[in-house]
């Protein structure tokens, strides 16, 4: 981060207030945004048909099971991305996510393109998708996956003007004191 060495040292632990926070204000993101692209598919898509028995029924084809088994595709695809993707958000507290080169960190940037890539395989993958994670494949889903990550980012980048807004306010009242 730019501003790295104009810091003062750490007075409290690793587990700041700040860092609370932030963990609470992303992870409701992150949950809410993966129960609602599960809920588009089962209930927008499907009609909250879950099927019975899904988890022993080894087929994907199932009419009844394949609503929930690409709400699940949908909800592991979307979280894996979120967390791939946050890792840039992670890169300052305060500072945007685009304020620095996301090409700069090579090892992050084919972290994240190795995982998306891994992900596409696992939803994929014959045997895997439908023995090992009980999913299905998906098509126009997708979309549920990009535009979440859309609503991650404008979210993130409207908590951290917020917090850019109220470390500033902090810090005037500081120097005037």
């Amino acid at each position: 981060p730019p501003d790295m060495m104009k810091r003062p040292p750490l007075d409290d632990t690793l587990f700041t207030w700040e860092l609370m926070q932030d963990m609470l204000v992303y992870g409701l993101t992150m949950g809410g945004l993966t129960l609602g692209g599960f809920s588009i598919v089962v209930w927008g898509d499907g009609g909250g048909v879950l099927g019975r028995d899904c988890n022993n029924n080894t087929s994907s084809t199932a009419v009844a099971c394949s609503v929930a088994l690409r709400g699940r595709a949908v909800a592991f695809a979307l979280l894996n991305v979120l967390l791939l993707v946050h890792a840039f958000n992670c890169r300052h507290e305060r500072f945007s996510a685009f304020s620095a080169s996301w090409i700069a960190n090579k090892t992050l940037l084919y972290s994240l393109l190795g995982g998306i890539v891994l992900t596409v395989a696992l939803i994929y993958l014959p045997v895997i998708n439908d023995h090992v994670f009980r999913h299905a494949s998906i098509g126009w889903e997708w979309g549920i996956v990009v535009g979440g990550v859309v609503v991650f980012h404008a979210v993130s980048e409207l908590y951290k003007f917020f917090k850019r807004r109220a470390w500033d306010a902090r810090r005037e009242q500081r120097s005037a004191a």
